[in-house]
């Protein structure tokens, strides 16, 4: 569990575009919230870092990032895995629940449950919202609405 952030990060914020929240709190997506904030001090592209390349650039969808892949292809990819990793940290529960108070195991599982809607939610809205403002499809032929 102690790796969750990272889970969350995958399908809120990959490339830290991490301003696509709902004002006030950070549950559902608001993908045009912050779309025109001029951010970014980060002046070379090249040595910018992937992980923040959203937060201090705009760049086209077809972008190429540092391990080969495209700048669209990526935000699909990040939010299927991070429901993908939501999924296996259930099983993980699962596996090592009889370990602890049945209170316990009943409030996490709730909160995966939770985390996996929130997760599947904002995979499907993030990625539908880019497809649409892209026309690229899913390499991977995955479904997007």
């Amino acid at each position: 569990m102690d790796d969750s952030w990272r889970t969350y990060e995958q399908y809120t914020a990959p490339l830290g575009v991490g301003f696509m929240v709902r004002p006030g709190h950070h549950y559902g997506p608001d993908v045009d919230g912050y779309e025109f904030t001029p951010w970014g001090t980060y002046e070379s592209l090249e040595q910018c870092p992937d992980e923040l390349l959203l937060f201090f650039h705009h760049v086209p969808y077809g972008h190429v990032l540092h391990d080969g892949s495209t700048l669209i292809q990526h935000i699909y990819d990040t939010h299927f895995a991070g429901v993908e990793r939501v999924a296996e940290m259930q099983a993980l529960w699962e596996q090592a629940a009889d370990l602890v108070a049945p209170g316990v195991r009943a409030r996490v599982s709730e909160r995966l449950g939770e985390q996996l809607r929130c997760a599947e939610e904002w995979r499907d809205q993030i990625n539908t919202y880019f497809f649409r403002k892209s026309g690229v499809p899913d390499a991977r032929g995955r479904r997007i609405y």
